[in-house]
Order: C-alpha cells, then structure tokens, then sequence
C-alpha cells in the first residue's frame, strides 16, 4: 500500500521537484499538487493523504512581523528611565482579607449530612475506572 502524498508550494519547479522525488520512492504516491493552501482545504475533505508537503513563503506575514518589529525597535529608543517597571497597565491592589484564625466545624458537623463516609472524609463514587 503506498503512502498518499500532496505537495503544495508557491513555486512551481519546487513542485516540480517534490513530484519527481515522490515518483522516485516506491512507496510513495502524490495524489495532488496545489500553490496555494486554502485551493488545496476542498480537496483534502475529499481526499484525505498520509503526507502534506508544505512549503509557503508567507510574504504577507512577514511583512507584517517585520512591521511590528519596527515598533519594538522604536521603543528602545525612548528614555524610559523614569519609569518604574510594572506587571499591570493599571494599578492593582490586592483585595484578598487577612487570614484570621477562627472556630470552625467539627469533623462530624462537617460530615453529618453526607452521604457516606470514610473516618474524617466525605466518601464520593470513583469517576475514574
């Protein structure tokens, strides 16, 4: 049984290339080829394969990757200081009370209206087998 092969790349004497390897490998079998990854989605519902090969110059993101990197680099140039370093853009205080150390249930207050139970512990059904 061969393995099914799809190739998908921008250029096409790469898939050129990709075709001819997997015609050379016996166990292999390309079933597809497209230039594009969102032509190749109907066909793979319909086709499922073994083997993706996937090779995309995303120029798109790396435009915009190199753009938000320029932002990064504009940052380091401001004085900053002054500025004490923070973990929240707003302040924030913490609103959890002290603990206080009080009377609390007994055990068997605890447990009186449970089910079942086991010394000091609430006996529950095992959920995982």
């Amino acid at each position: 049984m061969k393995i099914k092969c799809l190739v998908i790349d921008d250029e096409l004497p790469a898939i050129e290339q990709m075709v001819d390897y997997i015609g050379r490998v016996q166990f292999l079998e390309c079933t597809a080829t497209f230039d594009n990854a969102l032509d190749a989605l109907p066909y793979l519902k319909a086709n499922p394969v073994d083997l993706i090969f996937l090779d995309i110059e995303m120029e798109r993101f790396t435009g915009q990757l190199n753009t938000i990197l320029g932002h990064f680099e504009a940052l380091k140039e401001a004085d900053t200081g002054d500025i004490a370093g923070t973990t929240h853009v707003v302040p924030m205080i913490n609103v959890v009370r002290p603990d206080h150390a009080r009377p609390s249930l007994t055990p068997d207050e605890a447990l009186a209206n449970a089910p079942e139970r086991r010394d000091d512990l609430f006996k529950v059904p095992r959920v995982v087998e």
